[in-house]
C-alpha cells in the first residue's frame, strides 16, 4: 500500500527551478540528495544507528522556489508504511488508515519551515518518495528512487539512475573529499594553489552594515554545513548573530569573485557547548547555511574523519595539507589561496618546545603541527582545515585554532608549532548537530 499526505487546495505560483542532485555521500556517514529534478525536496540520513531506528530520512521542502504562498499544504506519497514527524511549531500532521495530512504554519516573516522526518518500520522497506504535490499540482515528476545504506538490513546501498538521462551533471554523483579539477604539482609549501584545488575550503566574513570583513576559513562538510573554529564566530566576547555572517564557497582570490564563487547566508551558528574563550578549549563551531549548496567542480564537501580510527598516534609524524589566505612573508593577508603541508607532532614534542604557552592550551582534544622553520599557518588561516589524503579521499582531521604570537607584532610566530582542534574527537557532536 502507498501511504501519502493529503492536503487542502491553495494557490501555487511557480517562479523557477533548480537542478536536482543525485543521492550521494555528503560526508563519511551522511547520505542525501533530491529525488526531484527541480530540487524542491531534499532528503538526507546518517548511515548506521540502532537497527530499530535507522530506516528513516529527514526531509526539507524548498518553499523558496514558490512565490506568495498564502498557505503551505503538501501531499507526499510514500512507497512503504511510515510515520511522519515535524516540530509542532512548524506544522500539524493528521493521519487515517492510508493517509497523512500535513499543514505547514507560516512564520512571522511569511516563510515556512518545511522540515520533517519520515520514520519507516524497523526492518521494513525503505519509505521512498512516490510522489509530491503542492495544491494537488505535481511538483516532483520523473522521480529518482533512493536505495540507501541500511546496515541493520545488511544492504550495501546503491544509486538508482534509471530515471535519469545522460545530461545529468556528473559532479553531483561524486562522493566527498574528491577534487573535480586536476592540476599538476598541487602541493608546494607556501605556494599559491590553483582554482579548484580545495573545493571544500570556505571563506567566512563578518558583516557590519555594508562592510564585509574576512574573518576565517572553514570547511564545507555537507550541502548545508561548514565547520570552523569556535573563536571565528565570536565578536566582542559574544557569539555573533547569524545575520552578520556570510560564507563564500569556490573562492580562490580573496579580493575578487567570479562565476565559480557562490555566497551563502547563515541561519544558525552552533559553537561547542563547552567552548572556552579564555583557553580556546573545544574551539569548534558549525555554521548552518540558509540555503542548500549546489555542488560544482569548484564547490565540493570534504569527508569527515573515519570514526574507527581516531587515535592521534596514527597521524603523528604524518604531514597534513593546510590551506588559507593567512599572513604571508610581508605580514599581509594573501590574495590567492595558499597551500602547504605540515607534520603532526606528539603531545610531548609540542609541550617541551614551549611549555609556558602550550601547557596552558594543549589538551586531549587538540594537537600540534608544524616545522618551526617559517612554514606555517598564520593569522587569517584560523578555522581552516588540515586534511589527510586517505585512499584518494581528503578527510578533515584538524581545525586551525591558535599559534604563538611574535613579540614585535600581534601575528603568528612561524618558528613555533600551531595548535589544531582535533575534529576527529568531535565526530559524534558534529553528526548530532548536522541534523539540527
Amino acid at each position: 500500500m502507498i501511504f501519502h499526505l493529503v492536503i487542502v487546495q491553495l494557490v501555487l505560483i511557480f517562479i523557477g527551478s533548480a537542478l536536482s542532485q543525485e543521492f550521494r555521500f555528503i560526508s563519511e556517514a551522511l547520505q542525501g540528495g533530491s529525488p526531484c529534478r527541480n530540487g524542491v525536496l531534499f532528503m538526507e540520513r546518517f548511515i548506521g544507528g540502532p537497527p530499530s531506528k535507522e530506516n528513516y530520512w529527514n526531509g526539507s521542502i524548498n518553499f523558496d522556489l514558490y512565490k506568495n504562498l498564502p498557505e503551505a499544504r503538501i501531499s507526499l506519497f510514500l512507497t512503504a508504511p511510515a510515520t511522519i514527524f515535524l516540530d509542532e511549531e512548524d506544522g500539524r500532521v493528521l493521519s487515517d488508515s492510508d493517509a497523512f495530512h500535513i499543514t505547514f504554519l507560516k512564520k512571522d516573516d511569511g516563510s515556512f519551515n518545511g522540515k520533517f522526518r519520515v520514520q519507516g518500520r524497523p526492518k521494513g522497506d525503505f519509505p521512498n518518495v512516490a510522489g509530491l504535490t503542492l495544491n494537488n499540482v505535481d511538483i516532483c515528476p520523473n522521480l529518482t528512487e533512493w536505495k540507501p545504506t541500511i546496515l541493520g538490513a545488511g544492504n550495501t546501498g546503491s544509486i538508482d539512475l534509471a530515471n535519469r538521462d545522460d545530461e545529468t551533471d556528473p559532479v553531483s554523483l561524486s562522493p566527498c573529499g574528491q577534487r573535480k579539477v586536476q592540476h599538476q604539482g598541487l602541493i608546494t609549501n607556501g605556494f599559491p594553489s590553483e582554482e579548484g584545488d580545495w573545493p571544500w575550503h570556505a571563506a567566512i566574513y563578518h558583516v557590519d552594515s555594508i562592510i564585509f570583513s574576512y574573518k576565517c576559513g572553514g570547511t564545507l562538510v555537507s550541502s548545508r554545513a561548514v565547520i570552523t573554529a569556535g573563536h571565528c564566530v565570536v565578536d566582542n566576547n559574544n557569539i555573533i548573530v547569524p545575520e552578520r555572517v556570510l560564507v563564500r564557497l569556490g573562492q580562490h582570490n580573496r579580493l575578487v569573485t567570479n562565476s565559480n564563487t557562490k555566497e551563502y547566508r547563515v541561519y544558525k551558528i552552533i559553537p561547542h557547548e563547552e567552548f572556552d574563550t579564555t583557553n580556546l578549549r573545544n574551539d569548534i563551531a558549525i555554521l548552518k547555511l540558509a540555503t542548500e549548496v549546489s555542488f560544482t567542480n569548484y564547490i565540493q564537501p570534504a569527508c569527515l574523519w573515519d570514526k574507527s580510527s581516531t587515535d592521534l598516534n596514527e597521524v603523528v609524524k604524518e604531514a597534513g595539507y593546510v590551506v588559507g589566505w593567512g599572513f604571508n612573508e610581508q605580514d599581509e593577508l594573501s590574495d590567492i589561496l595558499s597551500q602547504g603541508r605540515m607534520p603532526v607532532v606528539s603531545f610531548t614534542t609540542c609541550l617541551s618546545s614551549n611549555r609556558p604557552f602550550f601547557g596552558h592550551y594543549l589538551s586531549d582534544m587538540n594537537y600540534c603541527a608544524g616545522f618551526r622553520n617559517g612554514t606555517s599557518v598564520c593569522n587569517g588561516d584560523s578555522g581552516g582545515g588540515m586534511f589527510f589524503k586517505v585512499n584518494n579521499i581528503f578527510r578533515l582531521r584538524g581545525i586551525v585554532s591558535l599559534a604563538v604570537t611574535r613579540e614585535d607584532k600581534n601575528i603568528c610566530n612561524s618558528k613555533h608549532y600551531v595548535i589544531f582542534t582535533d575534529s576527529a574527537k568531535y565526530l559524534n557532536w558534529i553528526e548530532t548537530h548536522l541534523l539540527d
